[in-house]
């Protein structure tokens, strides 16, 4: 992240010359106005015509914005989820396949409209992306059973779904897939999960996965809103309307030079790694210590992890942008019984302090950072950028825009809450669930953080171009787990 963007949410630039600067940002933006929004209207205007026309013709349904913004890929580095599930006993293949149709693709028990789409491939008619349905739907191409060398250790898991991860994907089927794992010593068996983003994002599989299992999951209560909210509402509306322009045109001439983990060449060798379980028992007692939250705790310590892996190789690093995303769905939404399948998450930047050695005062300066991004309206602003003018213009602008976020950041970090309960699939009990969304826009490295059964783990994805072995940079968090926990909870 440039200079100039940190300086700016920092607020470490004068009030006044921060006024002359928002009513600067306000002139570029209007004359950028004035020559592209001609050509915005009349493609706006062509693209609801085609959209009639596709709709009247019936040749598919089109996209929405918010799913259109993940269609843009290259064809070594797709954007799919990936999620490793971990059972117990052994897997019986036709049964989980009957389950599959029976909870998800039976017609009469159409849980939302959405879910027609894990049935339908991802195609063009004219110049917009459809659903269309698959021409020979086959249950054995979206659930088949791995018939390679079977793993043994958590390394092998690994190594095996790093690899799974690059295998091409069939064009004219829908694009997920659930592949079969049975574990060499028949102890339990794995789930490799392979999802395009175009079906949803992790809150959206989420509810997914609240569909499959035997039981309907918990999850943790939503806060009820802090009194005052509609004022600070009303507070980030006006903050977006005077500060906005100047925060959009900052990101967008702002550029990370100093990037340790970036992707020099094609992402064709991806790998993957994640932690054990952590206590999320422990993390909240060291949030209750310090004053923090969950993911205070969380990004610190992700911070402390990079900068040890680093430090071990000579690399004394700077402070990095990440990008974190959440989600944008209200309450409402989130507390229907049925989550629809679709993409409605959003995403900041926050400068994690790597520079800081000291595991309590980086927690601080972390938090202190959060609370900043908190007060802004960025996280909006940008969001409806991204879905609501870039994702509607012409491919080629698009995907300038989605390639752009390499630019500005060094990795991507999603954090997902799970269920808070035991989960079972056929009454084959969930032991671990862990994901890793896509290297999207040629981002070198992403990260996750996901909640099950009160226990935490931590998956990153990247490529060994990158990062040979991820295990080590898994390891080190682990490790400064342990160190913040002994600081905090037992000196």
């Amino acid at each position: 992240m440039a200079v100039l963007y940190l300086k700016y949410i920092e607020g470490s630039i004068p009030l006044f010359i921060h006024g002359i600067l928002c009513a600067l940002a306000y002139g570029v933006w209007l004359l950028f106005a004035a020559v592209c929004l001609p050509l915005i209207l009349v493609f706006r205007f062509y693209s609801t015509l085609e959209n009639f026309l596709i709709t009247y013709r019936k040749l598919g349904t089109v996209f929405t914005p918010f799913d259109k913004a993940f269609i843009h890929e290259s064809k070594e580095n797709r954007n799919f989820i990936i999620g490793i599930f971990e059972l117990e006993g052994e897997p019986n293949i036709e049964k989980i396949r009957k389950c599959v149709i029976a909870r998800f693709l039976n017609k009469r028990r159409l849980l939302d409209k959405t879910y027609e789409r894990l049935s339908q491939r991802v195609t063009k008619r004219y110049f917009s992306y459809v659903w269309e349905e698959e021409s020979n739907f086959n249950i054995r191409q979206h659930i088949p059973i791995y018939k390679g060398v079977l793993p043994e250790t958590k390394k092998d898991i690994e190594q095996l779904c790093s690899r799974l991860t690059d295998e091409e994907f069939p064009k004219d089927i829908s694009p997920w897939m659930l592949k079969i794992i049975p574990k060499k010593d028949k102890s339990g068996f794995i789930i490799f999960a392979k999802v395009h983003h175009v079906i949803g994002d992790g809150y959206a599989l989420i509810g997914l996965l609240s569909e499959l299992v035997d039981q309907k999951p918990q999850f943790m209560d939503f806060p009820p809103r802090p009194q005052g909210y509609l004022s600070n509402k009303v507070v980030k509306i006006l903050s977006i309307v005077l500060t906005g322009p100047l925060a959009l045109l900052t990101i967008a001439f702002s550029q990370n030079l100093r990037n340790p983990f970036k992707a020099t060449k094609g992402l064709t060798s991806k790998t993957i790694s994640w932690t054990n379980p952590i206590s999320l028992k422990t993390i909240k007692r060291i949030k209750s210590k310090t004053n923090t939250t969950v993911n205070d705790v969380m990004m610190s310590t992700l911070g402390g992890a990079l900068r040890r892996y680093l430090t071990e190789r000579g690399i004394f690093p700077d402070d990095q942008p990440v990008a974190m995303t959440f989600n944008l769905r209200s309450t409402s939404e989130m507390m229907k019984t049925n989550i629809p399948l679709g993409n409605n998450s959003g995403g900041l930047f926050l400068n994690l302090p790597l520079s800081v050695s000291d595991p309590v005062e980086r927690l601080e300066v972390t938090k202190n950072r959060i609370v900043l991004l908190k007060k802004l309206s960025h996280e909006q602003m940008f969001s409806f950028f991204f879905y609501n003018v870039a994702s509607i213009l012409p491919d080629f602008f698009s995907r300038i825009t989605a390639f752009a976020l390499r630019r500005n950041t060094t990795l991507i970090v999603s954090n997902v809450p799970g269920p808070t309960t035991p989960l079972h699939i056929l009454g084959s009990r969930l032991k671990s669930i862990v994901f890793t969304p896509p290297l999207h826009g040629g981002v070198g490295l992403v990260v996750s953080v996901f909640s099950y059964n009160e226990k935490l783990q931590l998956a990153v994805m990247t490529d060994e171009t990158i990062i040979a072995k991820p295990a080590e940079l898994t390891d080190a968090f682990e490790k400064e787990i342990t160190l913040l926990e002994n600081r905090v909870l037992i000196e």
